[in-house]
């Protein structure tokens, strides 16, 4: 989709932003939308570690009760 935009769409883009926040704020704005996406790129990456924390755990606790089997039977 962001492909097909092509240079006079951002352009036009760029227009009316600069048109709807201003020259004074537009620095302001792309700042705190950097740090908005940074915060989620986080998040997202912050579970994606979570669930192989988990995977790692279950795998764990699978060895044992296989070990545990394999001594009892």
């Amino acid at each position: 989709m962001l492909g097909q935009i092509g240079v006079p769409g951002i352009i036009i883009l760029l227009v009316v932003c600069l048109i709807a926040f201003g020259t004074k704020n537009l620095p302001s704005v792309g700042r705190t939308l950097g740090e908005s996406l940074k915060e989620f790129k986080g998040a997202v990456s912050g579970d994606e570690k979570h669930h192989n924390n988990i995977e790692k755990k279950e795998s764990i606790i699978d060895e044992h009760i296989l070990n545990n089997k394999e001594r009892k039977g």
